[in-house]
């Protein structure tokens, strides 16, 4: 989709959810993936949040220079010119945003 700046070795079984609204009666720390753990974003800095006229849509990783990977379901019927690829985010909302030339 997209360049990124930085170089960075990936780590397999890295799972990230970003943009997760408070569920009524539920604390927000509540929020996350079962079993997961808090990190920062020194620790995975090839993580992006993607955005859809600001509304986030889904994460990705920096494979290259060049490419974002995601999955289908977050990019499936948008348009590129749309599509914000938010890079070095601490909160999924902040960060280096890049404009997504191409989705396949």
């Amino acid at each position: 989709l997209l360049s990124h700046q930085g170089r960075t070795k990936l780590e397999p079984g890295v799972t990230s959810v970003y943009g997760l609204s408070n569920v009524e009666g539920q604390k927000d720390a509540d929020l996350g993936v079962y079993g997961g753990r808090n990190a920062t974003i020194r620790q995975y800095p090839y993580l992006v949040s993607l955005l859809d006229l600001g509304i986030y849509v889904g994460t990705g990783s920096i494979i290259s220079r060049s490419w974002v990977l995601t999955t289908a379901l977050c990019v499936y019927k948008f348009d590129p010119q749309y599509l914000t690829v938010m890079a070095e985010s601490k909160n999924g909302n902040t960060g280096s945003p890049f404009q997504a030339a191409r989705i396949f």
